[in-house]
């Protein structure tokens, strides 16, 4: 989808490109919890989605956005992470979960979906 979206829009400088993908990647990384943030806002859902994945400065983004839009996404922000319901945490799906939890400890299932919710960093394959 990425890819293609790139091959029709190849004016597209390499900045734009990292912003866009990163962006893309962090929402489907933290689609689960973005997806029940996004509920509260108003406007578009794709929007919506795409301000809370935004992968770049806070305040970058928030010079493009109503006033309603930067309240919606303080409000976000401030969300402490050990508020939020399990599932929110992990973003992973119920039928992956209980496989994982059988075969780790609690802290292992944690450490690993911790680190499945990071970007991937460059030149580390």
């Amino acid at each position: 989808m990425v890819s293609r979206f790139f091959r029709d829009h190849r004016n597209l400088g390499p900045r734009e490109r990292a912003t866009l993908a990163e962006t893309t990647y962090a929402v489907l990384r933290k689609k689960l919890l973005f997806e029940q943030l996004a509920r509260s806002g108003s406007g578009a859902r794709e929007r919506r989605l795409a301000i809370l994945g935004f992968h770049g400065a806070r305040d970058f983004v928030k010079s493009t956005l109503s006033d309603q839009e930067k309240q919606w996404l303080d409000a976000c922000d401030s969300v402490k992470p050990e508020e939020l319901m399990a599932h929110h945490r992990h973003n992973l799906p119920e039928w992956l979960v209980a496989p994982l939890k059988a075969q780790l400890d609690e802290p292992g299932f944690w450490a690993l979906a911790d680190s499945m919710a990071q970007p991937a960093r460059e030149g580390r394959m």
